[in-house]
């Protein structure tokens, strides 16, 4: 599935994504991508380590992770799904958490006030996109590739990939760094 993602995906976004050269069930190899990761664990000093402050992300930052994403979000869900990635409706999406959440309640221990956000939350469908799109999925800063004036210039990892909700990846967007990234 991730395969079939990276040769969509390739001609369409205005940013490097791997071209996997040899791919087998055992090892994935591909020419290493322009760039540095955003942000990276650095597992000695027991941190994460940013290329710049996630609370205040630079500008050329923030606007080439918008094309990307516009670029991402543009593709027709019947061209990803000739691609053979799944796709996901609205309502699937939200069957799907449903699941999730019942699946979860028990053993976390949802409270009751928090099960019935969750169950109100499914139900308004003023929540919820009208349609799908081509999602990334996984938009951790480790998959974020930069340059030097900190311009997005590749994306990895697209295991997740699929046309689903796009708030996953503002969420993660929003997330990571903050409302005024969002907006």
């Amino acid at each position: 599935s991730e395969q079939r993602a990276l040769e969509l995906l390739r001609p369409r976004l205005p940013v490097a994504v791997p071209h996997w050269h040899v791919f087998d069930t055992d090892v994935i190899a591909y020419p290493r991508l322009p760039g540095s990761p955003a942000g990276a664990m650095n597992v000695e000093e027991k941190r994460f380590d940013w290329r710049f402050d996630p609370l205040s992300p630079p500008k050329v930052f923030i606007d080439s992770l918008a094309s990307a994403l516009i670029a991402m979000h543009a593709v027709a869900t019947d061209v990803a799904a000739q691609a053979g990635l799944r796709v996901q409706s609205p309502d699937e999406v939200r069957q799907d958490l449903a699941k999730m959440m019942d699946a979860a309640r028990g053993p976390l221990g949802v409270s009751e006030a928090m099960w019935q956000r969750w169950q109100q939350w499914l139900a308004d469908k003023s929540f919820w996109p009208e349609q799908s799109v081509l999602i990334h999925g996984d938009f951790h800063p480790g998959h974020m590739l930069i340059d030097d004036e900190h311009r997005l210039v590749g994306l990895l990892d697209w295991t997740e990939a699929m046309v689903g909700d796009p708030a996953v990846d503002l969420a993660m967007v929003y997330g990571i760094f903050g409302k005024p990234a969002l907006d």
